[in-house]
């Protein structure tokens, strides 16, 4: 996922000048003039502002993914101020932790930590930021993407833009936790925070929203709920109750490599059309891992979000079977299935993030809001 990064820092500068030059004389407008005709472009509805928006992304990331970060992100380590930052410690949860979990913990010689975690909240809304949940309130866990190796929960990441699209189109939700969990490093740089620490994060920050009053943060929802159901009778654990619903956004849910080479499938078909890395070429490589293959008896109500042309498809659409399978399809009311599914056309992976990607943006979160009021 990570190329190997510039080992000379010192030409960090010249290299971006070089790229942003080259992009803004030459990248764009070769983009608008071989897309100049809705059947050159990578999806017949497209606007040129669009396939242009789609490439200067994707040329982003692989900018960023060569030269090392621009600017300071923030991390697990400290809580990064800023205008309107709400953020909060949450604690370990040692006593938590057991069975499988505790012994994958053990080989990968991972231990629990305190983590910082932002609230965002609606604009109107009359509750104190940070105060514990109340019976009866509807909160939000947020788990941004960013394949377990980038990206931050701080409300100044652009990941932040899920949450704040949430806040204003789900009526019943006035403010949404975004976790900031530990990121995974490997080669070349130093590794660090290999599976499972993330989802011992995930637990901690569950565990302090229940206890105390959603790319990769899909396969993180998953991950999470699975250990509370598998583990909801052990005693010793005593952990708290899974959740009454999870939303899994372009969920990354195959991390290992069964869905690249489907003849005709979507990590061929849709490279052009989305910003992600060639997955058949080892786009994925920096951060995989098998997942897919298991069952989702006793799940929650889910709502299962994916982009008709984004580049995990076909992996997203295997989800879906796998959990209609298991839990049948409907809004998990009055009898039904638990599994609701919305597939947007056209649309890239994880557009929610982008206020541009319209109308499928505000479609997605009115029906999110409809599926949440039926809680």
């Amino acid at each position: 996922m990570a190329p190997q990064a510039l080992r000379w820092r010192s030409f960090q500068g010249l290299y971006l000048t070089y790229q942003a030059i080259s992009t803004l004389f030459v990248r764009i407008p070769s983009w608008a003039l071989f897309n100049l005709l809705r059947s050159w472009r990578p999806r017949k509805s497209w606007t040129i502002g669009r396939v242009i928006r789609v490439n200067l992304l994707r040329h982003y990331l692989s900018v960023l993914a060569r030269s090392g970060p621009i600017s300071k992100v923030p991390d697990h380590l400290s809580i990064a101020p800023g205008p309107n930052v709400h953020g909060v410690w949450v604690e370990s949860v040692p006593e938590l932790i057991g069975g499988e979990l505790q012994i994958f913990a053990d080989r990968a010689y991972v231990i629990p930590v305190r983590i910082p975690g932002y609230w965002l909240y609606k604009a109107d809304s009359s509750s104190e930021i940070t105060y514990p949940p109340q019976p009866g309130e509807k909160v939000i866990l947020a788990f941004h993407g960013g394949a377990y190796v980038r990206l931050s929960a701080h409300p100044g990441d652009m990941t932040a833009a899920i949450a704040r699209g949430l806040l204003e189109h789900v009526s019943a939700v006035q403010r949404v936790f975004s976790l900031e969990y530990r990121l995974s490093r490997g080669k070349p740089y130093e590794p660090a925070h290999p599976f499972p620490a993330a989802l011992l994060d995930a637990l901690a920050g569950y565990n302090y929203l229940v206890n105390t009053g959603d790319s990769a943060g899909g396969n993180l929802a998953l991950a999470l709920t699975r250990y509370l159901i598998e583990n909801k009778n052990d005693c010793k654990l005593n952990l708290p109750a899974p959740p009454a619903g999870i939303i899994l956004l372009s969920p990354w849910c195959d991390i290992g490599t069964s869905h690249d080479n489907i003849p005709g499938g979507s990590a061929a078909t849709c490279v052009a059309s989305d910003f992600l890395n060639d997955p058949t070429k080892g786009g994925f490589d920096y951060a995989r891992d098998a997942f897919l293959d298991i069952h989702f008896k006793d799940f929650p109500r889910t709502f299962i979000v994916a982009g008709g042309a984004e580049v995990i498809l076909d992996q997203i659409r295997s989800l879906k079977v796998k959990m209609v399978k298991d839990l049948g399809e409907g809004n998990g009311r009055a009898g039904k299935g638990k599994v609701t599914y919305f597939e947007a056309s056209d649309a890239i992976h994880d557009y929610l993030v982008f206020p541009w990607h319209e109308p499928e943006r505000s479609n997605t979160l009115h029906e999110i809001n409809r599926w949440i009021s039926a809680m």
